[in-house]
């Protein structure tokens, strides 16, 4: 179920309040109160600190893909995700200090910056990571219309509902019916889109933290983002509208049955801070 943040603390906090009842003795209540602290599972992983605005987030994007070494331009990357680290990549990447950005705005962890391609937009899709810094998530060279100052498009709602239930019973042809097929896993071989399925986060996070919720971040008229806490970590999901038919290069075309608004990927956007190790 799609709901805030608020309404997941709410619950949590009625389930906590709910055992400590009254009437008892000090030293009853005393040994209780360790049993509960020594049961307590891990506390869910929060979204990353916001370290970068997204104008600051335009200006270092700008500067590192200006530059000709690769190892500086990959600190745009994912930071979990050293195989994008790769020299098409960076060259794609470094593509982007020749443009003109149209806008730039943030939903929660995750941002959309414009840009001018000629007479089309291209909308760089970013996320917030544990550095506090935003990186880039994926392009979209194929946005119809431009992203930034559109209202958000409802359907994602039920499209990240959709797909969160197929990822979490391991569903493929399900999660086929919500995904987006240009980026991501559904643009994938149907082999490597169930593979996919099979061994995706999200149901490794429901599976520890039954009480996680989808937390809506926001969006635009082509992407909307979502947040998942779970011990393990905060993902966050993007999802995309998928391009009109009548504005696709020539001669492609979409797999029969793709959703007009679907699922297009899950990244780790926070990771649980490691213990201290104590003094000896």
């Amino acid at each position: 179920m799609v709901r805030p943040r608020s309404l997941l603390a709410v619950a949590l906090g009625a389930v906590l309040l709910a055992g400590c009842g009254g009437g008892k003795s000090s030293s009853t209540t005393s040994a209780g109160a360790s049993a509960g602290q020594a049961a307590k599972p891990p506390k869910p992983v929060g979204s990353p600190p916001a370290r970068e605005s997204v104008p600051e987030a335009e200006k270092r994007i700008q500067r590192l893909a200006s530059s000709n070494d690769c190892d500086v331009v990959n600190k745009l990357n994912l930071l979990h995700r050293p195989d994008l680290n790769t020299t098409a990549r960076c060259e794609s990447l470094q593509g982007l200090a020749g443009l003109a950005v149209k806008g730039g705005a943030s939903y929660g962890d995750a941002a959309v910056i414009d840009y001018s391609l000629g007479i089309r937009t291209m909308s760089l899709v970013l996320v917030r990571q544990p550095d506090g810094l935003f990186h880039v998530a994926f392009p979209d060279y194929l946005v119809a219309q431009s992203s930034v100052g559109t209202k958000y498009a409802d359907q994602f709602d039920r499209a990240a509902q959709g797909a969160v239930k197929a990822l979490r019973t391991h569903h493929c042809a399900q999660f086929l019916a919500n995904a987006y097929r240009e980026i991501g896993p559904g643009s994938l071989s149907k082999s490597d889109t169930c593979n996919f399925v099979d061994n995706n986060p999200i149901a490794g996070a429901f599976s520890s933290y039954p009480q996680a919720s989808i937390d809506g971040l926001g969006g635009n008229r082509n992407f909307g983002f979502f947040g998942i806490s779970a011990p393990a970590g905060y993902l966050t999901l993007v999802f995309a509208h998928e391009t009109p038919s009548d504005y696709l290069p020539p001669g492609k075309t979409l797999p029969k049955g793709a959703p007009a608004y679907g699922f297009a990927g899950v990244y780790l956007t926070n990771s649980p801070k490691k213990a201290k190790s104590g003094k000896g």
